[in-house]
């Protein structure tokens, strides 16, 4: 096929295969001009359409295509085939066209490239041609003007020569070398070093600048004028001689360090010294300023996060050991700068009577030569220029130097050693010290104020303790300094806490007695077994599933200490609410507890703090004990004056009474807090003297309340219950209005919930039926004669009280006397076969029918009366047992024959009669 005419051949541009020049390529516009006018021909003879007639399409579509004249194409084709290869037609000159722009692009930035490339070598051309022509008419210009008078010098002119010139290079390189080597030193914390290459550059520098003219020595000897040839050594020396601030500047920073050794402090001390020339007392002070400016920060720096944002007390145990760790650091790192300062400057300025100061022996190892070899310094503090220079890089070429240069030694002062007196310096450290503790004091507060507990604060203190114990550099006077102010931080932090810890036990026991009075007086589901502790006792405690115990030991022994820990509570009448009340209390002296017992088990090792500690805190614990028993009384008077309901009123006094019984009893919070003997007696006299009144209270309230509702309304009314009553003088009995009374009393002695204590419990029982009968007795009407039946009556009640008091102190009491009056006057009264002394005999049989009933108002029966022998053969049974244990020889019949099971429910019923 023939190319098309749209399309530029590469033959046409040069058909030798060499590149075109510049001007014979074709240009770009005439090229796509040419490709333009062929597309347009192509779209003309595509899209000119002529009537035709019908023909068929030929089978060779490929030549078609490609046919000179599109008439034929519209007679071969139809429309859409002639469409289809105009558009492929068209993507083919595209096509072409591209790759002309792709050939063309590449080969113009190729010419482009070379003419650049070439107009560089031009330029460099012309340079060197103008080089060329300067050196000629220089050379041409030398030879024209007079020469230099010059004798040709000898051999060893020419030695001598080459080895001032090698000198001349030496110092020239050391004084270029010598930034470069300071940054080094710098770096390296190497500060006496640095000065002393400082001073050594200095004299390189003199060295090279001085003007000795008359001196055979000197640099003009050998036609060297340094300042006019050399002006580098001018500007090199402006360079190095900015490097002295620096020097000083990075040496006094580094005395605020507290890593380095004395012998480091030391050579940074000797750069003040040796560059700018200040005294030794000098470098003591600006070292303790120093050493104050790098304790400032450890005692303000802030305080440490908390992790997970986790507060006070309730943090993580291990979080509370990460707060103890991070305050001994803090307290540590800040006695460590004390101790670094002490030490360090006692080893540099003072010394001890076997060996001077670190200071003279350097200065003295400065001045001697040549340096002795078995001196005793630190690597920090033995050097000479010698040294300095072989440390150096490239060190052989600094050989070359002279000898004055090699072994120059900065001048010292002979009046050094005067001027470090012993005393000054020692009035300076102790000035020093002084002012450092105060600082330290004051911050210690603020970071023991982080701990919370006596253990924290003790652990602290032991730490402290030991690390001052070991640390070095600090006297023993000094020592006991710090250990007395560690003491002082930790005795006024462990009060702090103590105060705390009890103030905040004081405020949560008047709250939780407070909750628990409010649900007392409401009724609350969670208050019915204090406002019933007997049915508190014989409440069964929950058991653990077996499920979810298993085969474990552990899990089973833990189920059981709490079944048991829970039966103890309910023997002790511990009901919900009292406890709760009681735990308050209870925790934090066991908290605190624990607290003492590290203080007492170190007491022997520090007893001194110890005990003044225990001292102060006993104090504390006593103004605690006085609050609790303040707490009580308050909220029974406030509890006093509240009548309008005497239900809700007796429950909140008894409750109050069995919290001062419990604490007053059995003052384990005063045991646990390490309280005195006196303190914890002064306690429990007050805590029972508060029981007993509000008992009293109590008792007063309960039997005016009995008396009133069963014993008041029928015997003042004049046709009472008791009249009406039928009255058989042949059966002497008690008034059921005084068994409802006694019942009621006997009901209430339950209410008091106090220990399974058989003497407490009696002394409630006689004080209550003492204050009924006192009260019976106030309450009795006026007796009309002709009331014959109530007479009898009321001496037969009058008789069964009497018969009651006997069995506890028999006529002794004074209610006694008055029971007896009451009841001789009564009997006057009545006709003598009525008031006959078989009467005393029948209350007596009844009393022992009714002393279950009525035991709690009943004395307890002694021990040596508990067990009942069995009744004599012959002799006539009695019907009602005396109170105690049954006899074992004695055989008591059922109350009622229960009815045996039948036979056909033999089978379900296991140990009948019928599997029998």
């Amino acid at each position: 096929m023939a190319r098309r005419p749209s399309v530029v051949s590469l033959s046409s541009v040069n058909s030798s295969g060499s590149l075109p020049k510049l001007g014979q390529l074709p240009s770009l516009s005439q090229s796509f001009s040419q490709s333009s006018r062929a597309s347009a021909n192509s779209s003309r003879w595509l899209s000119s359409r002529t009537a035709s007639g019908n023909g068929k399409v030929g089978t060779n579509i490929q030549q078609d295509e490609h046919a000179a004249n599109p008439d034929e194409l519209f007679v071969k084709h139809t429309v859409a085939e002639v469409k289809g290869i105009q558009q492929k037609l068209r993507h083919d000159a595209d096509a072409k066209q591209q790759e002309l722009r792709v050939m063309v692009g590449e080969r113009y930035r190729d010419l482009l490239q070379a003419s650049t490339s070439i107009i560089a070598l031009a330029r460099s051309s012309d340079n060197v041609l103008h080089a060329l022509e300067d050196m000629r008419s220089i050379t041409s210009a030398v030879g024209t003007t007079a020469a230099l008078p010059r004798i040709a010098p000898s051999v060893g002119q020419e030695d001598a020569h080459l080895q001032v010139l090698q000198a001349l290079s030496a110092h020239m390189k050391l004084l270029l070398d010598t930034p470069e080597h300071l940054w080094r030193l710098m770096e390296r914390k190497l500060y006496l070093h640095a000065a002393w290459l400082f001073l050594l550059c200095r004299v390189v520098h003199r060295a090279l600048l001085r003007d000795d003219a008359d001196d055979d020595t000197g640099w003009n000897v050998y036609g060297l004028n340094i300042a006019e040839q050399f002006p580098l050594v001018q500007r090199q020396w402006d360079v190095v001689s900015q490097f002295r601030t620096q020097i000083t500047h990075k040496a006094t920073l580094s005395l605020r360090e507290n890593t380095p050794s004395p012998a480091a402090v030391g050579a940074s001390l000797l750069s003040l010294h040796l560059i700018e020339s200040r005294p030794l007392p000098e470098t003591l002070t600006i070292l303790l300023m120093q050493r104050t400016r790098a304790l400032t920060p450890l005692l303000t720096r802030p305080r440490d996060n908390v992790p997970n944002g986790t507060a006070g007390p309730s943090r993580t145990p291990r979080v509370r050991k990460a707060i103890v760790r991070n305050t001994r650091s803090k307290a540590e790192a800040a006695l460590d700068v004390v101790a670094h300062t002490l030490g360090a400057a006692r080893q540099l300025f003072i010394g001890t009577s076997e060996r001077p100061p670190l200071l003279m022996e350097a200065l003295d190892y400065i001045q001697t030569d040549p340096a002795p070899p078995t001196s005793e310094l630190p690597m920090e503090l033995k050097l000479t220029t010698q040294l300095l220079l072989t440390s150096l890089p490239s060190s052989s070429h600094f050989m070359l130097l002279p000898p004055n240069i090699k072994s120059y030694r900065p001048y010292i002062d002979s009046n050094v050693a005067s001027s470090l007196s012993k005393e000054p310096l020692n009035d300076k450290l102790q000035e020093w010290f002084i002012k450092a503790t105060e600082d330290i004091k004051l911050s210690m507060g603020k970071w023991l104020s982080e701990l919370h507990s006596v253990t924290e604060v003790w652990k602290l203190r032991t730490g402290l303790f030991r690390w001052m114990s070991t640390a070095d550099g600090l006297e023993t006077g000094e020592t006991a300094v710090l250990m007395n102010l560690s003491d002082e931080a930790c005795l006024h932090q462990a009060a702090t806490i103590w105060r705390d810890v009890l103030e905040s036990a004081n405020t949560e026991f008047r709250a939780h007695l407070s909750s628990a009075l409010t649900a007392l007086k409401n009724t609350e589901s969670n208050s019915l077994f204090d406002a019933s502790p007997v049915q508190y006792l014989f409440q069964a405690p929950s058991l653990t599933p077996s499920s979810q115990i298993g085969f474990k030991s552990s899990l089973t022994d833990e189920a059981f200490e709490r079944y048991r820990s829970a039966l103890k509570q309910r023997i002790s009448f511990r009901t919900p609410l009292l406890d709760d009340v009681l735990a308050t209390v209870e925790r934090s002296a066991e908290t605190l507890r624990n607290d003492l017992k590290i203080v007492v088990d170190d007491e022997a090792n520090h007893g001194h703090l110890s005990s003044k500690m225990l001292e102060m805190f006993r104090s504390d614990v006593a103004a605690f004990c006085d609050d609790i028993t303040n707490a009580l009384e308050q909220t029974a008077q406030c509890c006093s004056g509240h009548t309008e309901a005497l239900e809700s009123h007796a429950r909140e006094l008894l409750f109050i009474s069995r919290a001062a019984l419990e604490l007053g009893s059995e003052p384990r919070f005063a045991h646990s807090l390490g309280c005195e003997a006196q303190i914890i007696s002064e306690l429990q006299i007050k805590l029972r003297a508060l029981h007993e009144q509000l008992i009293a209270h109590w008792r007063r309230d309960t039997v005016a309340d009995v008396v009133r509702e069963h014993w008041h309304k029928t015997s003042s009314a004049p046709h009472g219950k008791i009249v009406q009553e039928h009255i058989d003088s042949s059966h002497p009995r008690p008034s059921s209005a005084l068994l409802a009374a006694l019942l009621s009393l006997s009901k209430s002695v339950q209410q008091i919930g106090t220990p399974l204590d058989p003497s407490q419990r009696a002394r409630n029982g006689k004080m209550l039926l003492v204050d009924f009968v006192s009260a019976t007795l106030d309450t009795l009407p006026s007796l009309q004669p002709q009331d014959s039946r109530r007479y009898l009556q009321l001496f037969w009640d009058m008789t069964f009280l009497r018969s009651m008091l006997t069995l506890w102190s028999g006529n002794k009491l004074e209610v006694g006397d008055r029971l007896h009056a009451t009841i001789a006057d009564v009997r006057q009264k009545l006709p003598t076969e009525a008031a006959s002394d078989k009467v005393e005999h029948t209350m007596s049989e009844l009393l022992s029918r009714l002393q279950i009933a009525l035991s709690a108002l009943l004395p307890p029966v002694p021990p040596s009366h508990q067990v009942v022998t069995a009744p004599a053969k012959g002799s006539t049974p009695s019907s009602i047992l005396r109170p105690g244990s049954g006899a074992i020889e004695s055989q008591y019949q059922p109350a009622v024959d229960l009815v045996k099971p039948p036979p056909r429910f033999g089978l379900l019923l296991v140990g009948s009669s019928a599997s029998r």
